[in-house]
């Protein structure tokens, strides 16, 4: 194998590409299998993982001299958002009637959507 497949957790909503390349002559073509049944050729790209994209794959090449397996596992995760990994910070200090930028960077899958809130007050990006 040039490159091949390795066990990949990945955020649900995500994007990912599965890709095996392999040498040989005359050139092997590659196919997947997904839990034992034929999947694709080629690469395999996902452009928003779901759960059901989970699962057991694996990369077959072949030649008219022989064929050759790699296989991994891709697990699809979900996460509540969570700012252990990037807290807010708690004060910022800024001049009166100038810019503050407040940095919000939770870890959460699928993405999360935001709002900002002052007290019971709905703000938006001009407040």
């Amino acid at each position: 194998w040039a490159e091949h497949i390795n066990d990949t957790e990945k955020d649900v909503g995500s994007e990912l590409t599965l890709r095996c390349v392999a040498v040989g002559k005359p050139l092997p073509w590659i196919r997947w299998l997904k839990d034992g049944y034929s999947y694709g050729k080629g690469e395999l790209k996902f452009s928003s993982l779901t759960f059901e994209d989970s699962g057991m794959y694996q990369c077959i090449a072949e030649n008219e001299w022989g064929t050759i397996y790699a296989s991994a596992e891709l697990r699809v995760v979900s996460c509540a958002p969570t700012f252990i990994y990037n807290p807010v910070k708690k004060v910022l200090l800024g001049a009166e009637n100038g810019r503050v930028v407040i940095e919000c960077k939770p870890r959460a899958a699928p993405k999360p959507k935001f709002i900002w809130k002052r007290g019971s007050e709905l703000l938006t990006n001009s407040s």
